[in-house]
């Protein structure tokens, strides 16, 4: 049984990766933004460290796997924090997703339409979702507080597509670079973080 508090995974009989380890393996994404705390302080507005955690199976043996379905992602109904978001923004931001883990797990494996044996199961769970307010991030001088910065936070569970045995999990808060382009527009920060996270959640199939 997985238990969740955000930033904390157990799971038996699940082997944790160190913290310098998932930094290591989540490296390619660190050039993509900057991680910050836990998405459930709702004081979260200093960037902080590269903060995954991943979670394996001590048998995990991702090369029997020659396709992959990715299932349409949730979204937790408190993701976006009181922010006025449309059911039609909602339904988008898990289009987005699932386009971009479709994409990044296309390129190693092929797409499934079912279920079965020698396919992957990619399930996907949108924790936050806070639109940037373009207002507040017209210049880096503007930014104090980085009151007007968006953010996200996901889980990413990778299972075997004949017995849904859990393989591998993901969590990651990010936001993105102190200033970029991707925050003059409500979801760019957060739609920046949700392709970092497609792309890095496929090394977690090495």
């Amino acid at each position: 049984m997985i238990m969740h508090q955000f930033g904390r995974i157990a799971f038996a009989p699940l082997l944790t990766v160190t913290m310098l380890g998932a930094a290591l393996l989540m490296s390619s994404c660190a050039s993509d933004g900057e991680s910050n705390d836990d998405p459930y302080n709702q004081n979260r507005f200093e960037a902080m460290s590269e903060k995954p955690v991943i979670v394996r199976a001590l048998d995990a043996d991702f090369s029997i796997y020659s396709l992959v379905l990715v299932l349409e992602p949730i979204m937790d109904a408190d993701a976006s924090q009181s922010s006025d978001v449309s059911i039609e923004q909602q339904t988008k931001l898990r289009e987005t997703l699932a386009a971009d883990l479709r994409t990044s797990f296309g390129d190693k494996f092929g797409l499934a339409a079912a279920v079965g044996a020698n396919v992957l199961i990619v399930e996907s769970e949108i924790v936050r979702a806070v639109p940037n307010q373009p207002a507040l991030n017209i210049a880096p001088q503007t930014q104090f507080g980085h009151r007007g910065y968006g953010y996200a936070a996901i889980r990413i569970t990778l299972k075997d597509g004949a017995t849904n045995k859990v393989l591998s999990t993901f969590t990651q808060t990010q936001a993105t670079k102190r200033f970029g382009l991707d925050k003059l527009s409500d979801w760019g920060s957060v739609e920046s973080s949700f392709k970092a996270w497609a792309k890095s959640a496929v090394s977690l199939t090495k």
